[in-house]
């Protein structure tokens, strides 16, 4: 195995996910169970927030958290196609019993980490402007909010976050996206598709030393 190292600080500590639950990738058969508490674990109606592709398409970004069979909290997120550094999380839900756990907080940690592996380097969302529980808990996690201008029912404030640059990665694993994200962030300028379309000449020194390791 080799990997490709930097040197950081210690990490936060993640979230655990409670005893008696468990987490799994979303299933087609899941459309059902979670349309049906959608309004309710809302609190309104959601119309058509996760049409049936969404169940399976997205299974790689996509989770449900169980208690024996029982759905408690869900988060449907995807790879953006049309900006490949971004992922998109399209809706997350908690049941009313079971706030205040920090299941919310669990799934984006598990969206965030796939969505980096995949080389991605920020995550964005949408929230009611309204909503402040929601505005709260988003700052929390380290989401810039753009509140717009508009704050009747329909606005949407746009909720942006912005990954910490890969510090490691198997040179062997089968994820080449890993890979190349770890060796462009490594980079002082972080050389991206605009720069080449600018003629900028791609940068040399890495900003911190990388090292390949063999096991």
């Amino acid at each position: 195995m080799f990997v490709l190292e930097q040197n950081r600080g210690p990490a936060d500590a993640l979230p655990r996910l409670p005893d008696g639950l468990s987490l799994r990738p979303l299933e087609a058969c899941d459309r059902e169970r979670v349309v049906s508490v959608l309004d309710e674990w809302w609190g309104r109606p959601m119309g058509g927030l996760l049409p049936r592709p969404f169940f399976s398409e997205f299974r790689n970004t996509s989770f449900v958290v169980e208690q024996g069979g029982e759905l408690v909290a869900f988060l449907v997120g995807f790879l953006s196609q049309a900006r490949p550094d971004e992922a998109y999380i399209q809706a997350v839900a908690v049941a009313p019993g079971w706030r205040g756990r920090g299941l919310a907080r669990l799934l984006y940690q598990r969206f965030i980490e796939i969505a980096s592996g995949y080389g991605r380097c920020r995550v964005r969302a949408i929230t009611s402007p309204r909503n402040t529980a929601s505005l709260a808990f988003h700052e929390r996690l380290g989401f810039v909010i753009q509140l717009p201008a508009d704050r009747s029912e329909d606005a949407r404030a746009e909720l942006v976050l912005e990954l910490p640059e890969p510090t490691s990665v198997d040179l062997e694993s089968a994820n080449a996206f890993a890979a190349a994200a770890a060796l462009e962030h490594c980079c002082p300028c972080r050389w991206s598709r605009s720069s080449q379309s600018r003629g900028d000449t791609p940068p040399i020194w890495p900003r911190r030393p990388l090292t390949a390791t063999g096991a």
